[in-house]
Formats: structure tokens, sequence, C-alpha cells
């Protein structure tokens, strides 16, 4: 079936400068409803920038660089150089990594964090820096994608991670029309880097900056399609993972059952406000007994919810979430 965007919002930022520090794109007060991504950062630094970058225990964090280049050391020693295009993932138990950024130049990435079940949580440092040139390069009706993890239609990325993730860099043309194969269950969102974007069944138009969460199933096993059609030259990013305890059972849930980490690295200011949420039946551990308001009703009508700052699209069928 061809799917549809649930849920949109505009990412917030720091300071007077747009550009400048962070930008917030997935903020961890927002869990119950973006589980298993806990944050999403955009950052930028000038020439001749010293910053922390932070990692917590138990979390999948990736480094993605946008722009520029940067140097990173850890606590023992070990540096490595990030240029534009590589991806860092590592898990562990917590810590923070030095960056700095040459004299010619700034840079700017996005930081990603993604929870893990407690059962996954690594007790050692682990450690993977895909370079440009080595993530997996496929193309989708036109539009050009790098894979850096997970699989996407026939077209694996090289990184695996303890727990299922799809990370693509997509570029398309204007005008270019194609359809993303998306796992039926998964959550995913599309974060668009430059441009403008036509996304899903119901045709939501997007711009820099904005974050669409996208239709799930609740069949297993299912492949659904996103229909995208590039209004102007775009630059998208794509996520997609499984929500952590979702169709586990017995000891599978026990495993699985966890929140999120606290955040500790400094995000941008929290501006966007959440969807108004209520108590309903079960859908998963992660969502902690919690549905969204204003899912079933109407096949493809739009659910303004005044005190929240996104519209839902439901389904008639009511068992599609976010």
């Amino acid at each position: 079936m061809e799917l549809s965007v649930v849920r949109i919002h505009k990412t917030t930022s720091s300071g007077s400068r747009p550009w400048v520090q962070a930008r917030s794109i997935v903020q961890p007060d927002k869990y119950l409803s973006q589980c298993p991504f806990i944050l999403l950062n955009e950052e930028f630094y000038p020439s001749l920038s010293e910053f922390p970058i932070r990692a917590h225990d138990g979390v999948v964090a990736m480094t993605l660089v946008l722009e520029g280049s940067m140097q990173q050391t850890d606590g023992t020693g070990n540096r490595w150089r990030l240029e534009q295009g590589d991806a860092d993932f590592s898990t562990d138990r917590g810590g923070v990594v030095r960056a700095e950024t040459a004299e010619e130049q700034g840079v700017r990435f996005l930081h990603l964090w993604v929870n893990m079940p407690p059962s996954l949580k690594p007790n050692i440092v682990q450690r993977q820096i895909v370079r440009r040139e080595h993530a997996r390069g496929t193309s989708f009706g036109g539009a050009n994608a790098l894979i850096y993890a997970g699989l996407l239609g026939s077209a694996l990325g090289p990184y695996e991670s303890p727990w299922p993730l799809t990370i693509v860099d997509i570029s398309a043309q204007a005008g270019t029309q194609f359809s993303l194969p998306l796992a039926s269950t998964e959550r995913s969102f599309a974060y668009i880097l430059s441009g403008a974007v036509e996304l899903g069944r119901n045709e939501v138009r997007l711009s820099r900056g904005n974050v669409a969460w996208i239709e799930r199933t609740l069949t297993p096993g299912d492949m659904n399609l996103l229909r995208v059609r590039a209004v102007t030259d775009t630059r998208i990013l794509f996520i997609s993972g499984p929500v952590i305890g979702e169709h586990a059972s017995g000891d599978e849930k026990d495993a699985t059952e966890g929140s999120a980490p606290p955040a500790t690295m400094p995000l941008a200011t929290s501006g966007l406000r959440s969807c108004t949420l209520r108590p309903e039946g079960p859908v998963s551990s992660c969502r902690r007994r919690y549905a969204a308001i204003g899912k079933a009703s109407g096949e493809g009508v739009r659910h303004a919810v005044p005190e929240s700052g996104f519209r839902i699209w439901a389904s008639q069928s009511g068992r599609h979430f976010f």
C-alpha cells in the first residue's frame, strides 16, 4: 500500500542565527511517539572551533558530516578525521568525544541517538566509520541514494547496527518522482536538508528544516511504498527502525522493555509542542500504553490538533500509527 505522512513539524534553532550551534530536529521529550529515536541535532561550528560530541550509555550514536570536516579524539588518545559525507557510528558506555575544526573551514553535521533494548547494550566501546565512498550507492526512479546503514529495497548499507537501523541520504533533481520501499511496522521519518518535496499519498509539501513522520501498518513482514516528488532540487535524510518491544511476547517483552535514557547533550530551544496523548490499549512497550488522539475516522481526513504544532492524517481503518 501507499503510505501517508501522519505528522510534521519544523526544527527549532538556538541563538539568533539559525545555523549557528544547534538545530533540534528530534527532541528527547517526545520519545513516546518517536521510539526508538531519542534525538537528532544539526550543528554548525566555524573554523578553529573546539567542541564536545556526547554519547550516552546504551545508545547507537551517529555523527554524519554534511559540510566541511573535523578532527575527533577520545579519552584514550585515539584520533580520527571525518570529511564531508563520512559517518561515525558508535555504541559505548557513555562519554565525550572532543572535536575541532580546521583553520580553513568549519563543519556542519548531524548527530543522532537511537535507543536499544537492555539486552543489546554493549559493555565495550564499538566504533565504525563509514566513509562516503564506502556507503552503498543506489537509485530509485532517478533519485540517487547513499545508504549508510540498513536495507532499502535490495541495497544494504555497510553499518550493522545492534538494533535494526536504516539511514539513507537521498538527492533528487526537480521534477523527479520515485517511491521508497518501507517495512510495514518500522517507525520512519524524513528530514529535509535542502529544497522542497511532496511526500506520501496525501502529497504533503515540505521544505528545508521540515520533519515528516511516516504512517505505519501493524502487519509484520509487509512492504509498503512512500511516494516522493522533488519540487526543486532536494536532499533528504531518511531514517527508519523498529519500535522497541512491539510484536514481542513473553521473555522478549521483558528483555526489550525500557525507556529512553536522559539526554545530557545541550539541545536547541524546545519550542515544539507534542501531540496530545491519552491512555489507550497496549500498542508497544515503547509507547507506554499511549496512542495518539485522532488516529481513526475518515480516509485521508486531516485532523488539526490545536495544542500541537502539527497535523495528523488519519486512516479509515484506525490501525495506522506514527
